[in-house]
C-alpha cells in the first residue's frame, strides 16, 4: 500500500493546500460514514424505486465501501475503460479529466490526461485531484488507498450484464444523469430481448458449442462467472470452459479435441494462425471454417456496449437467424 509518507512528503516536500484538503475530506466522510451506516444496500443509493437528489449523497458501492459525494462531481477520473465508456455514453466526456492508456473508446478518449494502464500513477492522480473516481473491483491496494485519503473511489461491478446494468444506472445517480442512465440501460436490454426472444426457443442440441480464446499463444479462455461467458449464454451459444469450474485458465488441447466446438472465437486476430495449425484440422470448428476474429474490445469490455456485444456474437454463431 501507499503510505502517507510517500504519498504528501516525497521528497522533502511539506503537507501543502491539496494535503489539508485531503485531511478535511477524510473527517467529513468518516463522520458521515458513521452518520449513513445502514441506509443503503451494495450498489444503491436509496431503496429500490427511489432516487435520491441532491448532495451529499451517501453511496455504497459494489465492493461495500461506504463514499459521500458531497457536490454533483465535475471533474472525474476513470481507472477502467468501461467505466470511460460509461461516462461519455451518459454525456460526461466534458467532466473526464483522466483515463487509462487503454480508454480509446470513444475516440475523445485518447485525449485525455492518461494516468497509468495497469498500474495507476497515484501521484498524477493526486495532482489531477478528481471529484470522483471510478473503477471496476478494485483489488489494486495502492489505489484502494486514495479512499483512504479522502477521494470519492466509487467501485463498479461487471461479471453479468445485470451487474453492467447496475452500474450504468449507479454512474447515472451519482453524477446528477439519472434519466439518461435509465434511457440508456433501458435501450441495452430492449436490444440484448430481441436476440433472446430467438435464443429461448432454441433447444439445447441446437446451441452451437464455442470456444473463445483470450490470448495469442496459450489456449487461455473464460468460464463461469465471467462476462464473456454471459455474452456466449446470452447469444445463445455454449461455452466449452463454462464447466470447468474456474473464471479463466488455460485449457488443454486434449480437452479442446473432446469438446470439439462448433465455433472459434478469438479475441485476438489469429484465426489465421489457428486455421494453419495441422494437428487441429480434424476439430469441427477448423473443417467447417468456423473460426473468426471478434472485436476483443467489445466483447471483453463490460460497458455500455453490452448489447453490441451479444449481437456481435449472435450474427457469428447464428448466420441463418
Amino acid at each position: 500500500m501507499v503510505s502517507f509518507y510517500n504519498l504528501f512528503f516525497r521528497e522533502g516536500k511539506s503537507l501543502n493546500k491539496k494535503g489539508h484538503k485531503i485531511f478535511i475530506l477524510v473527517f467529513i466522510s468518516l463522520f458521515l460514514m458513521v452518520c449513513f451506516s445502514g441506509c443503503a444496500q451494495e450498489g444503491e443509493i436509496v431503496p429500490e424505486g427511489e432516487v435520491q437528489e441532491g448532495y451529499p449523497m451517501t453511496v455504497t458501492d459494489f465492493v461495500g465501501r461506504t463514499v459521500v459525494i458531497e457536490e454533483e462531481p465535475q471533474s472525474i477520473i476513470s481507472l477502467r475503460p468501461s467505466s470511460t465508456e460509461i461516462l461519455f455514453a451518459l454525456g460526461l466526456g466534458d467532466r473526464v479529466i483522466g483515463v487509462t492508456e487503454y480508454c480509446y473508446y470513444p475516440p475523445e478518449a485518447a485525449e485525455k490526461d492518461k494516468i497509468g494502464d495497469f498500474t495507476t500513477n497515484v501521484e498524477k492522480v493526486i495532482a489531477l485531484d478528481p471529484d470522483l473516481i471510478l473503477t471496476f473491483d478494485q483489488k489494486d491496494e495502492t489505489v484502494n488507498a486514495l479512499a483512504d485519503y479522502g477521494y470519492s473511489l466509487v467501485s463498479l461491478k461487471s461479471n453479468n450484464i445485470e451487474e453492467v446494468l447496475e452500474s450504468i444506472e449507479l454512474v447515472g445517480r451519482i453524477t446528477n444523469t439519472y434519466e439518461q442512465a435509465q434511457e440508456l440501460t433501458e435501450e441495452i436490454s430492449r436490444e440484448i430481448e430481441e436476440i433472446k426472444e430467438y435464443t429461448r426457443e432454441l433447444e439445447e442440441e441446437d446451441k452451437p458449442k464455442v470456444f473463445v480464446t483470450i490470448d495469442t499463444e496459450e489456449l487461455y479462455t473464460t468460464g463461469e462467472g465471467t462476462f464473456l461467458n454471459e455474452i456466449i449464454s446470452t447469444a445463445g451459444g455454449i461455452n466449452i470452459g463454462a464447466e470447468a469450474g474456474r473464471d479463466y485458465f488455460v485449457i488443454s488441447e486434449e480437452k479442446l479435441f473432446q469438446e470439439d466446438p462448433d465455433y472459434i472465437l478469438c479475441t485476438f486476430p489469429t484465426k489465421d494462425q489457428i486455421l494453419e495449425r495441422e494437428n487441429w484440422q480434424d476439430l469441427k470448428a477448423v473443417k467447417k471454417g468456423q473460426v473468426y476474429n471478434v472485436d476483443g474490445d467489445i466483447v471483453s469490455r463490460p460497458g455500455p456496449r453490452v448489447a453490441q456485444a451479444v449481437r456481435h456474437i449472435f450474427d457469428i454463431i447464428h448466420p441463418d437467424h
